[in-house]
């Protein structure tokens, strides 16, 4: 749980250095730390790649995971879902705090590395959830430079929301073998280079249409 408990004080750092610095950040220094952020993950996430123990079964996986995700329109119904909760939130139009709120939880809570680095800290692995802190907490100090403290109380969600997975992950540590973490490994870390990939923004990909790909590597156990 040590992932999960850094990535939330990791927002709550960057708020706090967002908050002092104000809009004193230009825009050329905030689109270079996103594109240093997605080189990062990029990297991140081939290291993982190449772990894969099963190379047809993590095409399979992918390719079938992405078919049910694009089915079910899961990116789409998350983006849906994030502007509903916004509009909720943001009731006051001359407030910020609903607006830093929601928009923040939609960045922090809604990807493949959400789910994935979760898993993976419940497994005993928390690397993922640490370069999901680094990268949350530059985002967060960009937001909380331009929408204030609400962006602060988005740590809340994180740390329920991840620590739920990572709980349920635990429950299957015992019967989790070596070839199921090995795949696990390798269909998280294709879908965080494709996080990687948006934020360098060389093309725009539906991410969380590939989040069931992940369910693929528990398909080992039975």
């Amino acid at each position: 749980m040590w992932g999960v408990l850094i990535n939330a004080l990791a927002i709550v750092v960057g708020t706090a250095i967002g908050l002092l610095l104000k809009k004193g950040l230009k825009e050329d220094i905030k689109k270079g730390l996103t594109k240093t952020m997605g080189v990062i993950v990029v990297c991140v996430g081939v290291m993982d790649v190449i772990k894969t123990a099963n190379v047809l079964f993590f095409t399979l996986s992918l390719a079938l995971g992405g078919f049910i995700g694009a089915l079910l329109h899961l990116n789409d119904n998350l983006e849906r879902f994030g502007l509903f909760l916004e509009k909720k939130l943001a009731k006051n139009e001359n407030s910020t705090l609903g607006k830093a709120f929601s928009s923040s939880v939609l960045v922090f809570c809604v990807g493949a590395m959400v789910v994935y680095g979760s898993i993976q800290a419940g497994l005993g692995d928390n690397t993922m959830l640490y370069v999901k802190a680094v990268l949350d907490g530059v985002i967060s100090m960009i937001l909380a430079s331009n929408l204030g403290i609400g962006v602060m109380l988005s740590a809340i969600p994180v740390f329920v929301l991840q620590g739920a997975f990572a709980l349920g992950a635990s429950l299957l540590l015992p019967i989790i073998t070596p070839e199921v973490l090995a795949q696990l490994q390798g269909l998280g870390g294709a879908l965080v280079v494709c996080i990687g990939i948006n934020l360098l923004e060389i093309t725009k990909i539906k991410t969380a249409d590939l989040i069931p790909a992940i369910a693929g590597c528990f398909l080992l156990l039975i």
